[in-house]
């Protein structure tokens, strides 16, 4: 057998080739959707967890403060909704509009006390007394959670909010379930 014989019988036809790239292709267009229906998952859950993890820290200052985070201690607050960083959300339903002096961030309320909450006081047993959360969080797809806070459970429904995988609200802040692909946990 010649070297030409045996270089020759070392080397793939182009019919081998193309039937190996065509094999990588069916795989891939199976393989790839289910990578990114395994990653919007995960990215679920984690919005999940950290709604509650930021619920939990509402709930909290709240038990400390006996009031919601709002800018002032009148009732009648101008702050309707805090909202964490990140951009934007886009806004479906129109209980969620709400002027750019009658919203907040989270990070004053909750973090750190740039409002001049009230001090815990020990003998009474209230006031801030926090770090409530130990960071700021946008949720997985980079968008602000947001919290209607308005006056407290008297007159609506409080949730802490992510706008989902689309990036758009559709729930009613005053409602009583979700809608859309919203992920949030409704406080009160």
């Amino acid at each position: 057998m010649s070297t030409w014989e045996i270089g020759m019988k070392k080397g793939f036809s182009l019919l081998e080739i193309l039937t190996s790239i065509g094999i990588i292709a069916v795989l891939s267009s199976i393989m790839v959707p289910k990578l990114f229906d395994t990653i919007n998952s995960a990215k679920v859950s984690k919005s999940r967890s950290e709604v509650r993890t930021i619920s939990e820290a509402i709930a909290q200052f709240y038990e400390h403060t006996k009031r919601w985070p709002n800018r002032s201690l009148e009732e009648n607050s101008e702050i309707k909704m805090i909202y964490s960083k990140g951009e934007l959300p886009e806004i479906e339903h129109e209980s969620w509009r709400f002027s750019e002096d009658q919203t907040s961030p989270l990070y004053d309320h909750l973090i750190e006390n740039n409002l001049d909450y009230p001090s815990f006081d020990n003998e009474l047993l209230i006031g801030w007394n926090g770090k409530y959360l130990i960071d700021d969080l946008s949720d997985p797809w980079g968008k602000q959670y947001w919290v209607n806070i308005g006056n407290g459970p008297l007159d609506q429904s409080v949730w802490v909010l992510s706008a989902g995988v689309d990036g758009v609200i559709y729930s009613n802040a005053n409602g009583k379930e979700l809608e859309g692909d919203d992920i949030g946990n409704r406080i009160f």
